[in-house]
């Protein structure tokens, strides 16, 4: 074999090789599309199907409806006229009893919170008010410095105003 045989030998092979890797390309593309048309006729079916299941449900509901109001003008007729006002008068004194009731109800409860708010807002008996209290060493929010019950001299009251004993919140800058 010579060099030229291999060589257009070697062209003939490439050129088979294309040809199929080409031939793949178009197979994967046509599985693709198989594979999407399958898919959106599936819908299709499916959603046509539902469509008729909803159709019928919609159908079997106004049968019933109507079913239902016949039976109710058969009543109501059987009934006469004179019995259908005195039972239509009796649900309505029945609603407007609810709403009394309902609306007694939010005036005892607005009551009870203006009476709580009441009670909270004045002091108990046999306390002072926080204003009156003697100073104490535990303070809230305060420092000693604050209460006025201790005068130190101005090096150790500075070192206890940046840093008080006992606080709860926030201290006070100045």
């Amino acid at each position: 074999m010579t060099r030229e045989e291999f060589e257009r030998i070697k062209e003939a092979e490439k050129e088979h090789l294309r040809a199929l890797k080409k031939l793949r390309q178009t197979v994967r593309g046509l599985e693709r599309r198989q594979s999407v048309n399958k898919a959106v006729s599936d819908i299709a079916s499916s959603t046509g199907s539902i469509l008729d299941k909803h159709t019928e449900l919609v159908e079997k509901l106004g049968e019933e409806t109507a079913m239902q109001e016949a039976r109710l003008e058969i009543a109501l007729e059987s009934l006469g006229t004179d019995e259908a006002e005195a039972r239509l008068k009796a649900l309505e004194a029945e609603a407007e009893a609810a709403k009394f009731e309902e609306s007694q109800q939010k005036d005892r409860a607005r009551d009870l919170v203006q009476q709580v708010k009441d009670q909270m807002g004045s002091a108990p008996e046999g306390r002072t008010a926080p204003e009156q209290r003697p100073p104490t060493d535990r303070t809230i929010g305060r420092t000693k410095a604050d209460s006025g019950s201790e005068r130190k001299p101005d090096a150790s009251r500075a070192a206890d105003e940046t840093m008080p004993e006992k606080t709860i919140g926030r201290m006070k800058r100045r």
